[in-house]
């Protein structure tokens, strides 16, 4: 067994999921928390705030940010949500990023597989170099010494191929895998293992603009026109049953007001089968991370002659794969 220390992370628009490390059975264990990074206004900047809530305060650039599950009480997702095509060069980023190696348990890693949206892929050489390197994080010091970026629906490939039952078939068949992000919706074709990049790709039209969408709807059914922006709370109704929310203190259906996301759900769709082309090759399709709840029943509407397979690792089947992924490149697998 190689003594090498290898680790993951995926730093998504909505949430970034870290494999921290394994327990006593070799079990891959894993962590998230909100892709939010406000600022903080607390002082001793680098330090853990366990007895009060769940962050930890990094410093970029001698801004403090507040990076953790309980980030999401600190400040809206307008203030300190990372949304556009750069986000990677963001210090926002960069603090997700720092935060996410505070969160592991080890001071000391040899390789870190990271991902990017498809369309952002001609930022790997600089997302990569910026990871490697040694980061001061609530009293600890961590060291990356090499690290990889790869397309983030291929770690789901990677972590299906290695844990369905039938998982050895896929290094022949042709697989499409579908990864609806917080802020876009890839997708990628692989046949016998490999990328077809001129059938793969990724649009801005991911759970935000569904959410978005929703919530216009909500300002104009319940409120008069009056602007409804929390995205987080439609988010968590959506997950729920019951699929309500409060707004000023009383239920409202959300229900009625769904329809309006329709159009921000078929579109990316219609824009990945035009891409994909003629689909009567596909062996499989694969439906990966938390915004398969929303694009699920369209998708088996509008491809409705596949049985679309979702991961149980839900939105860790992408970080659960960089890591197989980072295995196969070291050869310890």
């Amino acid at each position: 067994m190689s003594d090498l220390i290898v680790r993951s992370m995926d730093i998504g628009f909505g949430t970034t999921k870290v494999l921290v490390g394994y327990d006593q059975n070799g079990n891959p264990q894993f962590f998230n928390f909100p892709s939010l990074a406000p600022k903080s206004a607390r002082t001793g900047a680098g330090e853990s705030f366990g007895d009060s809530r769940d962050t930890v305060v990094v410093e970029i650039e001698g801004l403090s940010y507040e990076i953790g599950p309980d980030s999401i009480d600190l400040s809206s997702d307008a203030e300190s949500r990372i949304l556009h095509d750069q986000y990677v060069f963001s210090d926002q980023y960069r603090a997700l990023f720092v935060g996410g190696l505070y969160y592991m348990d080890t001071d000391e890693i040899d390789y870190l597989q990271l991902g990017l949206p498809f369309n952002m892929m001609h930022n790997a050489d600089a997302v990569k170099e910026q990871a490697i390197g040694t980061f001061e994080v609530g009293g600890k010091k961590i060291t990356v010494k090499n690290a990889g970026v790869i397309e983030q629906p291929l770690g789901g490939y990677e972590y299906h191929s290695a844990n369905a039952e039938d998982g050895d078939e896929m290094e022949d068949e042709v697989v499409l895998i579908i990864d609806p992000g917080y802020l876009t919706f890839d997708w990628v074709v692989v046949k016998n293992g490999k990328l077809v990049e001129p059938r793969s790709g990724a649009v801005q039209g991911g759970v935000s603009r569904v959410l978005s969408m929703i919530a216009k709807a909500i300002s104009e059914t319940y409120l008069n026109g009056e602007d409804y922006n929390n995205l987080e709370a439609i988010d968590k109704a959506l997950m729920k049953e019951t699929r309500k929310i409060r707004i000023y203190g009383q239920k409202k259906e959300l229900d009625p007001v769904l329809t309006a996301a329709v159009p921000a759900i078929d579109g990316p769709i219609n824009q990945m089968i035009n891409r994909v082309g003629d689909m009567k090759d596909i062996d499989r399709v694969v439906l990966l991370s938390g915004g398969a709840r929303i694009f699920r029943n369209r998708l088996t509407k509008l491809l409705h002659r596949f049985e679309i397979e979702i991961p149980p690792a839900g939105i860790f089947a992408n970080c659960w794969g960089y890591q197989e992924k980072a295995f196969k490149l070291l050869g310890l697998k």
